[in-house]
């Protein structure tokens, strides 16, 4: 808990300078422990804290049961959910620079108690900034569903590890920006295997070769992108953008002539290999056309802009089945895939949306959007690759 208190205070110093208001708000469990730590560092470096107890002295857990004694002990008393002042202090924490959310933890599980909820409504009304503790009061740590009501933070300072309420449910928006604080916990235990993994810059720097100084273009890469149509020329552009921002040495976009005149007018670093052209998209034959050139790239990108109107979709079965580079399947190449167009047999990556993913998957977007993690291992279980 000491550790935790202090990683919150070193969020809330980059909120706001010495002598300002700080509030906090705390619950009775480990969680309401956290923010009594929180609050003493505060006063103890000439913040003007407040600490507010959303629950009754007897009702505290025993670790936060100590360290609330320990920060009156240094002079802050907090004032309890029955005391005569409570509905005053709630009437003036708009008064406040920031606030420190530790009411509800990662235990959090039932529906939050009708005076609970009150404190969220009132810190989500106060316009205050909020910084909460491990996850936001009132989410579900696992789900990132709400529990009845929840904070809505401005940064949320996880212990140890990003909590999974972070990346779907409610929680996506209401943790705000969020970070992990190192407070001790073991190595051993931080380096086990789990259902996840965070993709950061050190674990990409990890995997990406070194371009050498003496190199040249042809020696980092080489990426074919098949992309855009009449209706939609500005996708190859975006995808052959991204891939010359990303270091590939080689990038050659293959579409019809409108969509090729793009991207020589916005991306003039570009390749270009035009395709024979159908009712404003990629013809079916121009998949001989690319067979013919494929021992040429490393990798590929399908679907941007494409369409998945009749002659991509035969342009794809053509093409797919003797495919052989690593691929990123996207957008119209996965609402391909949806159509019971076969995947290419290599190594692919897909890239869905929830909308696509509700499509691959024969499932509604709310049923997608309600377990991310879970979603994501049904469609790699189906599909046998990266998604």
């Amino acid at each position: 808990m000491e550790r935790a208190g202090l990683a919150v205070f070193e969020a809330v110093k980059e909120f706001t300078p010495t002598g300002t208001k700080v509030l906090v708000f705390c619950g009775k469990g480990n969680n309401g422990g956290d923010g009594f730590v929180t609050a003493r560092l505060a006063r103890d470096h000439g913040y003007l804290a407040c600490c507010l107890v959303a629950a009754r002295q007897e009702d505290l857990s025993e670790n936060a049961a100590e360290q609330m004694g320990i920060m009156q002990g240094q002079g802050l008393d907090p004032i309890y959910i029955d005391d005569d002042r409570w509905a005053r202090k709630l009437e003036c924490i708009g008064s406040f620079a920031v606030i420190v959310d530790a009411l509800l933890g990662t235990g959090a599980r039932d529906e939050v108690s009708p005076s609970l909820k009150e404190c969220i409504q009132v810190i989500n009304r106060s316009g205050v900034p909020v910084i909460s503790i491990d996850v936001p009061s009132g989410i579900a740590c696992d789900s990132g569903e709400e529990l009845g009501e929840s904070v809505w933070a401005c940064q949320t300072v996880a212990m140890g590890q990003p909590k999974r309420c972070f990346f779907q449910g409610i929680g996506l928006e209401h943790s705000g920006y969020w970070s992990v604080a190192t407070i001790g916990y073991p190595q051993q235990l931080l380096d086990e295997p789990t259902e996840a993994r965070i993709i950061d810059r050190s674990w990409v720097g990890q995997l990406l070769p070194e371009r050498l100084r003496s190199s040249y273009k042809g020696e980092n890469g080489s990426l074919l992108i098949v992309a855009g149509s009449k209706l939609m020329p500005g996708a190859a552009s975006l995808v052959a953008h991204a891939a010359v921002k990303a270091g590939i040495g080689l990038v050659t976009v293959a579409s019809i002539r409108s969509v090729c005149d793009a991207v020589a007018s916005n991306v003039p670093e570009a390749l270009l290999v035009e395709l024979p052209e159908q009712d404003g998209a990629i013809a079916p034959s121009a998949a001989a056309v690319l067979l013919e050139k494929q021992s040429g790239f490393t990798g590929s990108v399908f679907g941007p802009g494409m369409t998945h109107d009749a002659p991509v979709l035969d342009f794809l079965k053509a093409l797919w089945p003797l495919w052989t580079k690593c691929a990123v399947l996207d957008a119209d190449a996965l609402n391909a895939i949806s159509k019971g167009v076969k995947l290419p047999q290599t190594d692919c990556v897909l890239t869905p949306h929830a909308g696509e993913m509700s499509r691959l998957l024969k499932s509604s977007i709310a049923e997608i959007e309600s377990d991310r993690f879970k979603t994501v291992q049904t469609a790699v279980a189906k599909y046998h690759q990266c998604a």
